[in-house]
Formats: structure tokens, sequence, C-alpha cells
């Protein structure tokens, strides 16, 4: 069953569509996902998300517009903006398993995922321990991802690579309410 949810999840992350491109240089505000990332200015162009029954918010640049819906047993987060690259999908659902993730349990459920570079990481102010990597997908091409479980549920966040910054800038906001 587990089995079935995730290989769901990842087919929707398949067909999510094209992901847009946003970048925006700054300073270092936290911690930073990327060890090379200049991270993300935190100022009035941003502002707070919190999911309306899950219990996580953070911030993002106001360009980026939400939009929160069910796909069967998941909740899903879409950040967009008005050029066609600018997209960041968040996937949360059940997980009966306690965090942190690794690499091999994403691949005994997950095997032909491709999985670059990974890297333990923390986020947010509550230092959540992530599993950061590369990754590639048919429509995408190169994503970037960060896989963590909090509480009873896992976290998936996809973007195209080219938004590895915006990305980062997001999750060093990322906080459990």
């Amino acid at each position: 069953m587990k089995t079935s949810l995730i290989i769901i999840i990842v087919v929707f992350l398949t067909g999510a569509g094209v992901f847009w491109y946003f970048y925006r240089p700054a300073t270092n505000q936290g911690l930073t996902l990327n060890p090379n990332s200049q991270g993300q200015t935190f100022n009035s162009n941003w502002e707070g998300y919190a999911h309306p029954s899950l219990p996580f918010a953070f911030a993002h640049p106001k360009e980026l517009v939400s939009n929160t819906f069910q796909d069967g047993e998941s909740e899903i987060v879409l950040l967009q903006g008005s050029d066609p690259n600018q997209e960041i999908q968040i996937v949360a659902r059940v997980f009966d398993e306690p965090g942190p993730l690794t690499v091999e349990r994403i691949r005994r459920d997950v095997p032909e995922m491709v999985i670059d570079e990974p890297q333990n990481v923390f986020i947010g102010s509550a230092q959540i321990p992530a599993l950061l990597f590369w990754s590639s997908d048919a429509s995408l091409g190169r994503t970037r991802e960060v896989w963590f479980v909090q509480g009873e549920y896992l976290y998936q966040v996809t973007t195209k690579a080219e938004n590895d910054e915006l990305l980062a800038g997001i999750m060093e906001t990322w906080r459990f309410e």
C-alpha cells in the first residue's frame, strides 16, 4: 500500500507540468540547503503561506502565487510565478514511518528514481532533518528535491534545477505550527 502511494506521488510529480524559472541573487540569511547558494533576502517582497489544514508554513516571494488542493490522499501546494519556469511543488501525505528519510528508504519504494548528490540537511527554524538531492524528470529535466518526514507526514518538495537558490530560500523559512 505504501509503495503504491509513493509511486502514485512520483507519477503525479512527473506529470505536474513545466516548472517556472525564478532567480534572485542575495545574501545568505540562515541555513542554505545548497552549500554554494547565496540564499535569499527576506524583505517586503516576500509573504507568508500557512497550509489551511496541515501544521506547516513558510515564506515565499510575492511574485509566486500559491494554490492548494488535494489529490487523493495527498495535499498539494503549488507556488507559481508569471514565467513558465517558475514553479515549486510541495506534496504532503500521511506516512507511517519515522524520519529522517534516507536514500535507501526512497529506493526501496521507488527504485527507478534518480537520486544524485544526496545531502543530509536541516530545514527551517526547527532544524528538521531532510534529504536534499538532484533528480530528473522526463517532462521537467533536472530537478532539485527536498524530502523529509515530520510528524505523520512525508513532504516532497520539487522544482526545476534552475530554481535551486529560490528553493533554498523558501526552505530556510519553513516552520511547523
